[in-house]
């Protein structure tokens, strides 16, 4: 029968993972939490930390739009070091600090997050903006010196869409129009960003634990 008819402007995007280091904006579709990223049989593996599963609106890479990509934050573990605890705390408050569910005058008290607050995420359709490096394999030494094509969260750089350090980062306009406009903060709710970084506790439960900062 064949067609004839309208081409595309483009055969980037539209599909497929993403696998180039950038900073994206993205829209949480799925959370999960203790459950790692899904297998090839559709299965998920027992973790201590959540799994989120994200849709890329817009970014500093040519054709990301419409990629996806999954991204796993631990939780700090009583056998861990002070500097990687410290690290995946900044990683889990900078996540609820960007999806509206913690606010800066909390940081240094306690802060939770479970399935319901994973599931509020959701529900939202929260959008947050996350900076990706290309993620390194053990060499079996102990030293994360092999790339791999696959990419993950560079530190702890997950951003709320209107946070001044990010402005300058490619995003979808129509879609950031959805959200809730008590959701949006003008660029003095950030100012706590500049404040002095503190030691951050390292924390014997992985669902409730105390920080100090996140910047």
């Amino acid at each position: 029968m064949g067609y004839q008819g309208e081409a595309p402007e483009s055969v980037s995007g539209g599909g497929g993972f993403l696998d180039e280091p950038g900073t994206y904006h993205f829209v949480i579709n799925q959370a999960f939490d203790d459950q790692g990223k899904r297998k090839k049989d559709g299965t998920r593996s027992a973790i201590s930390g959540c799994t989120l599963e994200l849709v890329c609106l817009g970014g500093t890479v040519d054709g990301c739009e419409g990629k996806s990509h999954s991204e796993t934050l631990f939780y700090p573990s009583p056998q861990g070091s002070e500097k990687a605890n410290a690290v995946k705390l900044r990683a889990l408050a900078a996540l609820l600090i960007a999806s509206n569910q913690m606010t800066p005058d909390q940081l240094g008290g306690q802060m939770a997050i479970d399935q319901s607050v994973l599931d509020a995420i959701v529900q939202r359709e929260t959008q947050v903006v996350m900076k990706l490096r290309q993620q390194m394999e053990n060499d079996g030494n102990g030293n994360y010196t092999e790339v791999t094509k696959f990419l993950e969260l560079d530190y702890a750089n997950v951003y709320h869409v209107d946070d001044p350090e990010v402005a300058a980062v490619p995003k979808d306009a129509e879609a950031l129009g959805l959200l809730p406009k008590e959701h949006r903060h003008d660029e003095a709710w950030f100012s706590f960003k500049k404040r002095s970084a503190e030691p951050v506790a390292a924390a014997a439960s992985s669902e409730s634990f105390d920080m100090d900062d996140i910047v």
